[in-house]
């Protein structure tokens, strides 16, 4: 009546294939920008309209900046207005390039997100399926419908937490596509000397947010040894599936999953 290998067919899918799971996830997070055309298209065309209220910004922080030194009297030396000038001609050119830029850095942070899953190691497996099988086939009838009974709480839980997962994924890539769309309106700050610090803060954000996908798959390809340690510590058995040990591991993998954004912006130095 039940089928035994079918059993241990689902678990080991859910346990220990993990670098199928990790390899799906590696896809979402690395995946073109523009592999989602209609809305990389409304991004574009945001960015485009905005592109000229950017480029009224950045003339009227430089004229502010202009009539600051001036009645200060910084502005006397010809040299100070060589630097204002090459200021603002960098600031237009990089304003005007910024669409390019954005998407070096995104497929810079890519390539390493690639390079670290491709690096030689070694994801566990998480439950023993030798020895579950001994185990199952020595069961009684009874206890296979209560060993069924126990997984399919944790199958439950285990396809939430991949759902969550990809739910993050998919947010921190629209985050990514606002940026994209708005960068215009905080790069035109580049040219003030006293407002350039949203500039600068928002190429930190927006390399933040693309170092949040490296952290979130360094959490996935951890969560296997997170789990072998629960798992171990609550289980009777290397073939033993702890329901609260499961909750448990998915827990903290979903906490980890949540600060990858705060862990992020420590590493770039946001605040």
């Amino acid at each position: 009546m039940f089928n035994i290998d079918g059993i241990i067919l689902s678990i080991s899918k859910l346990f220990n294939d993990l670098n199928y799971e990790i390899g799906d996830i590696v896809n979402i997070i690395t995946q073109p920008q523009s592999a989602m055309p209609g809305l990389w298209n409304m991004i574009e065309g945001i960015f485009n309209c905005l592109l000229p209220i950017g480029y009224s910004l950045l003339a009227l922080f430089f004229m502010l900046d202009l009539l600051n030194n001036t009645i200060t009297f910084r502005i006397a030396k010809i040299e100070n207005i060589i630097k204002i000038v090459i200021r603002v001609v960098l600031a237009k050119v990089i304003m005007q390039s910024s669409f390019v830029i954005l998407e070096q850095i995104y497929y810079s942070v890519s390539d390493i997100i690639s390079s670290v899953y491709a690096s030689p190691g070694t994801i566990q497996n998480i439950v023993d399926i030798a020895e579950l099988k001994t185990q199952l086939e020595a069961m009684k009838f009874m206890e296979l419908i209560a060993f069924q009974m126990q997984f399919m709480p944790i199958k439950l839980i285990m396809q939430i937490l991949k759902v969550l997962i990809e739910v993050i994924c998919y947010g921190r890539i629209i985050e990514l596509y606002i940026f994209t769309a708005l960068a215009p309106l905080p790069l035109s700050t580049m040219v003030s000397g006293e407002y350039n610090n949203i500039a600068k803060r928002f190429v930190q954000h927006y390399i933040s947010v693309c170092l949040q996908g490296l952290i979130i798959m360094i959490a996935c390809m951890s969560f296997s040894g997170i789990a072998n340690t629960i798992l171990v510590s609550t289980a009777t058995s290397s073939a033993e599936i702890s329901m609260w040990g499961t909750i448990t591991a998915c827990v903290v993998l979903l906490l980890v999953l949540t600060k990858a954004s705060t862990w992020a912006k420590q590493i770039v130095g946001v605040n």
